[in-house]
């Protein structure tokens, strides 16, 4: 079957504007990931069911944090993501570079990133993952072109 070019055309406009407010990814710990309010329009809610699902598959199979398919996409401001950085002296090509294992940001300040989803993939996490593996990757996507 054969893509309507008006198709491909808007996939690739998404595309391209997407990738102007990726800023990149790294470790994160677990601490730091928060999502929307389950009270507010368009969250999901948390399915207790799911989660305990998730942790049985995590037994069975491992929980394959750095499968980029597993990914957290979080928003964060450049201003934030490049203190980060300066704090954990990891320069902003190392989250860039997709080829490499993501560098782990240890954050000391109370920063938290708001995922846009994966909600039950961390809840799983933090009751599947020993207290000093609590971490996963996120993609960085900026509340302004990065790029």
């Amino acid at each position: 079957m054969v893509t309507p070019s008006h198709e491909l055309d808007r996939d690739e406009a998404l595309f391209e504007h997407t990738q102007r407010y990726y800023c990149g990814r790294a470790k994160i710990y677990l601490t730091h990931l928060r999502f929307e309010e389950q009270h507010v329009a368009g969250a999901r809610t948390l399915d207790r069911e799911n989660v305990k699902r998730l942790v049985e598959v995590f037994h069975k199979e491992g929980c394959h944090r750095l499968e980029p398919e597993n990914y957290v996409p979080a928003i964060v401001s450049r201003e934030i993501l490049l203190t980060a950085l300066e704090q954990c002296k990891v320069s902003y090509n190392d989250v860039l570079d997709s080829c490499r294992v993501p560098p782990l940001l240890e954050i000391d300040s109370p920063l938290e990133l708001l995922c846009l989803h994966g909600r039950h993939r961390i809840e799983a996490a933090r009751e599947y993952l020993d207290v000093l593996e609590q971490w996963w990757v996120v993609d960085f996507y900026s509340d302004g072109p990065c790029r």
